[in-house]
């Protein structure tokens, strides 16, 4: 198992995660008026929520991101791995 390319696709993911974490949180402290002028807040991130538009791509991209790392990066491999014909694992001289 290549552990750097398991870690590559894990920090994508909990990238994506932690920036959706902090708009959701910010939007419903917001709303809960836990913060400084909350209304305004509230109004201007009520378009990054997670029921809009903005929010459910957040969401797909918590898959289409790190998939499509771990296939850009295998494909990668795989072509460094190919030898002159093409053949996978042949050897060059």
């Amino acid at each position: 198992m290549n552990l750097g390319l398991f870690f590559q696709v894990t920090a994508i993911f909990l990238f994506v995660f932690v920036v959706q974490l902090l708009i959701s949180s910010i939007h419903e402290m917001s709303e809960q008026g836990y913060l400084p002028y909350s209304e305004f807040i509230h109004a201007a991130t009520e378009s990054w929520g997670p029921d809009s538009v903005f929010g459910h791509a957040l969401t797909y991209m918590l898959v289409i991101l790190p998939l499509g790392w771990l296939l850009i990066a295998r494909g990668g491999s795989q072509l460094r791995s190919a030898g002159p014909a093409g053949v996978v694992g042949a050897k060059v001289r």
